[in-house]
């Protein structure tokens, strides 16, 4: 609430925070109604759940529908839905100038919760003292029922803005790599261009200290082909297992040799610098134990913090593999283990290919009015703001 009354402030012209009125009431009972109601939005389609975000966007849209400007309010309230039953809501309330300031990634979607895990029912809304316990209260329905909460003290206490205020509430947020659902559409479609002009928060943090920084992802799969024979006879095989870890081992040397920690990562607080590591092998099913595979894959991720450039990084880790002498890679698996085999005019091969999607970092102006605002009103409410 400190956050948000800052943010008042910064919109006004002087102080207001004693004239929003914050509706703890209003709060609660909307959280409550979507933890009830978020076992519907359990996002996780590898094991079987797929959101249906409606279940929860309702209850928003029954707070803030009164305060619409086609019920004789005064919030601009916009639906795009790409996919049935998973709406995104974009909320407006309009200042005098085309300035904004926003608060976007406000998901209805949880990751799934298995209640005999659980000391309590996940989906029913506990509260114990100032402490309210449930599925999504932290990820990220709580966010959703304080941004909804906001805009209707907004439309309620009626202020006189110099910068319109939005609210950008989305789906499919726990599983924004595939896209056609939520932020990716609302990108694309330009219904996210106003929003670039002015400060915006992004409300899916995983923290309570202000993050003014992200590293930049980006998903890889190397495949390696060798020769399939018969483990007794490694001599005439290449084995795409070795190759793996000896390709892998030069790509990576490369990279930290490359792409270095920079001065700015301490002051923004990167605890962890670039990093590109494997995170899963494997091998063609139904391979037997004694017989050396035809290929092999290894994947991981490339995260860089946004003093790199992501694409670049890319383009140099795909010249690198393109070029790697792979036969000279060889050594350390025994007199066997090669990677070239003359007499079947036979080499190893490797290839590396991106992920669809590249998730961009960012690193906002410490100097700027955002990040002062957000910096003073996390220190008043937590005593103390550590940027990370």
């Amino acid at each position: 609430l400190k956050f948000v009354t800052f943010v008042f402030d910064f919109c006004l012209s002087g102080p207001m925070a004693a004239q929003l009125p914050w509706n703890e009431a209003r709060f609660v009972e909307l959280l409550g109604r979507m933890v009830q109601d978020c076992e519907s939005t359990q996002n996780l389609p590898s094991q079987g759940f797929v959101a249906r975000e409606e279940a929860v966007a309702k209850h928003v849209m029954e707070v803030l529908h009164p305060f619409s400007v086609s019920s004789g309010g005064v919030l601009q309230i916009d639906v795009h839905e790409y996919q049935g039953g998973r709406p995104n809501v974009v909320v407006r309330y309009p200042g005098a100038t085309d300035k904004v300031v926003s608060f976007v990634g406000m998901h209805f979607d949880v990751v799934p919760a298995d209640p005999g895990s659980w000391e309590f029912d996940p989906f029913t809304l506990e509260r114990d003292g100032d402490q309210l316990k449930g599925r999504g209260t932290t990820g990220c329905l709580g966010n959703v029922a304080i941004l909804a909460n906001f805009m209707a003290a907004l439309a309620e206490a009626k202020p006189a803005l110099q910068r319109s205020v939005v609210a950008v509430f989305v789906s499919n947020g726990e599983q924004a790599s595939q896209p056609g659902v939520g932020l990716d559409m609302l990108l694309d479609r330009g219904v996210l261009d106003p929003v670039k002009n002015g400060p915006l928060y992004w409300m899916d943090g995983a923290d309570l200290q202000p993050c003014v920084g992200t590293s930049a992802v980006a998903s890889w799969t190397l495949e390696i082909e060798g020769k399939k024979f018969h483990s007794g006879f490694a001599n005439n095989a290449i084995n795409p297992i070795e190759l793996a870890m000896d390709s892998l081992k030069s790509i990576q040397t490369f990279f930290y040799d490359t792409f270095k920690p920079l001065p700015d990562e301490e002051a923004y607080g990167f605890k962890c610098t670039s990093t590109m590591k494997p995170t899963q092998w494997s091998y063609p099913e139904g391979s037997s134990v004694n017989v050396i595979p035809q290929t092999a894959t290894v994947s991981g991720d490339v995260r860089v913090t946004p003093f790199h450039d992501i694409e670049a990084v890319q383009e140099a880790l795909t010249k690198f593999v393109g070029e790697l002498d792979v036969p000279a890679l060889a050594g350390g698996h025994g007199t066997a283990s090669k990677y070239e085999l003359p007499q079947d005019n036979l080499k190893g091969k490797l290839k590396l290919v991106w992920g669809g999607s590249t998730g961009a970092g960012f690193a906002a102006d410490l100097k700027g009015t955002a990040v002062t605002v957000m910096t003073e009103a996390v220190a008043q409410e937590m005593g103390a703001a550590r940027l990370f």
